[in-house]
Formats: C-alpha cells, sequence, structure tokens
C-alpha cells in the first residue's frame, strides 16, 4: 500500500507543479484560425500554428513563432516576445506600429486579438494546443 500511496503523492505534486508552470502550460505548437475583424485590415482569415517557448532565465517571457498555413504548408510569419501575467493568465505583446496583441489562456485553449493603436480591433484569434507535423516547414 505505501508504494502506491507514494506513486500518487509524486504523480499529484507533478501535476500541480505542470499546473502552476506556465512554461510547462504553454510551450509548445498551438494551432487554429487568425480572423480579419476590421474592415481595414489587409490580411486575410488564415489558418495559423503558434510555436511557444520560453525565453530562457525570463520566467514571465515568451517567444510566439507564428506561422500561416498556405496550399498545406506553413509560412513563417514572424517571432514576437510575450510577457505572462500570471493573474490574468494572459500573454501580451505591443509589436509598436503592429498593434496590441493580447492572448488570454484557458488550458487547452487560447483566444486572443491584435488591437490597432487607436483601439480598433484588427484580428481575432482562437487557437487549441495541437500536433503540427502534418505541416511540411517552408519559410516564405
Amino acid at each position: 500500500m505505501l508504494p502506491r500511496l507514494a506513486i500518487f503523492l509524486f504523480l499529484t505534486g507533478w501535476l500541480f507543479a505542470a499546473e502552476s508552470d506556465p512554461a510547462m502550460r504553454l510551450a509548445g505548437d498551438w494551432y487554429g484560425t487568425s480572423v480579419g475583424v476590421a474592415a481595414r485590415t489587409h490580411g486575410k482569415d488564415e489558418e495559423v500554428i503558434f510555436h511557444i517557448a520560453p525565453v530562457a532565465e525570463k520566467a514571465d517571457q515568451f517567444v510566439i513563432d507564428a506561422d500561416k498555413i498556405v496550399d498545406g504548408r506553413t509560412v513563417n510569419m514572424g517571432r514576437l516576445v510575450f510577457l505572462f501575467d500570471r493573474k490574468k493568465d494572459a500573454l501580451t505583446c505591443d509589436s509598436g506600429p503592429g498593434g496590441l496583441w493580447v492572448l488570454n489562456v484557458d488550458g487547452p485553449t487560447i483566444n486572443g486579438t491584435l488591437t490597432s493603436s487607436d483601439g480598433t480591433l484588427l484580428r481575432h484569434l482562437s487557437l487549441q494546443r495541437q500536433a503540427t507535423d502534418r505541416h511540411e516547414k517552408k519559410n516564405g
């Protein structure tokens, strides 16, 4: 009985640590859609993959490499550094002229927005944690 209890306590502690550590919860590939909202948005509605990775030695910073899927292949759109707010469970990045990204994390789902400096909502994102190995990588 004691070995089973020890295993249970170990697994419970590990799961609690994984849930409380943003790096363990956020790191990985997130697949979904990026939808243009404003009439002046030049971008099309896109299928996207966000590759999220923690920044070394900076507990609340994450790098996101964003890809879009074009003709079944991934095309890189760029890389941004986001700050993670533990209280709000949100990633934010002020990309200057590109606008303000706010990504709200809810378990295996991320919903977010891109808003211009004048407050205009430009894009809405909806992402799910999912494997992306079905897409061939091609930077463009």
